[in-house]
């Protein structure tokens, strides 16, 4: 056998040494990671069931979000529907008209923009409510500040849905104890208080003398842009009369 062949021969004895080792190697180091492996692959399919426990959790949670804020779009536009009815009502009985139709087709016109909105909301809240929302803000805890304690109920609820710790309170002086011995991440507030009927106001002043700089949220019954711009201007962090847009806003705070 010449050195030409003698080489292709090694070459040949080689590659079969491979092929016959692989194997054998492999098989050896699965023997060594055996214990592991059988300890490993039951906390896979663990973690893979409660992945799936995290996921339906969150599919139900979102569908409540979406119950509430729907509901409470709703109701925002029925409010609205009832005062466009008043007005019309008012302007036709000065003008002594009294036109019956034009009245229904104004509230006619305002309940179809509310089931609009509903829409709206469902859609929105697709898009931003998502598992890792629910890990990220659940036990962060919110202090709404209201005259009554009925008031924007659906709301809350829907930030509770998302385990939110909502927590209400009737007054600006209620409010300002609360926060100053404990600590909340945010704080929602409504404009008018009887007798002070820029109570928000009074409330978001008392904060930011205190050196508090929580977010802070008025929740009233106007979306005017010079509203939205004096709520800035004096420190609040948002205002709106829109539900969904205060849950995506208090969520980015969060």
């Amino acid at each position: 056998m010449d050195a030409a062949g003698l080489a292709e021969l090694i070459g040949a004895l080689s590659g079969l040494a491979k092929v016959l080792v692989w194997p054998l190697l492999l098989a050896y180091a699965l023997k060594l990671l055996a214990p592991a492996l059988k300890e490993l692959i039951p906390k896979l399919a663990n973690f893979s069931f409660k992945a799936g426990k995290v996921e339906a959790k969150f599919q139900t949670r979102q569908e409540e979000v979406k119950k509430y804020l729907a509901a409470a779009a709703a109701a925002t536009a029925a409010t609205a529907a009832t005062a466009a009815t008043v007005n019309v009502r008012s302007a036709t009985s000065r003008s002594g008209g009294g036109d019956a139709a034009e009245s229904k087709n104004v509230t006619r016109e305002a309940l179809q923009d509310g089931r609009k909105a509903a829409e709206a909301a469902i859609a929105q809240i697709t898009k931003t409510v998502h598992a890792e929302t629910l890990v990220h803000v659940a036990g962060k805890r919110l202090l709404w500040v209201s005259a009554q304690s009925n008031d924007s109920l659906l709301e809350r609820k829907a930030f509770e849905a998302l385990d939110v710790i909502c927590e209400w309170v009737g007054s600006t002086e209620q409010a300002m104890e609360r926060i100053s011995g404990e600590k909340f991440d945010v704080i929602v507030s409504n404009m008018n208080r009887p007798p002070d009927r820029r109570a928000g106001y009074t409330l978001l002043k008392q904060l930011r003398a205190a050196g508090n700089d929580v977010p802070l949220f008025f929740y009233t019954g106007s979306n005017a842009p010079e509203y939205r711009a004096e709520a800035l201007r004096e420190g609040a962090t948002g205002a709106t009369n829109d539900p969904v847009e205060l849950f995506r806003d208090v969520l980015e705070v969060l």
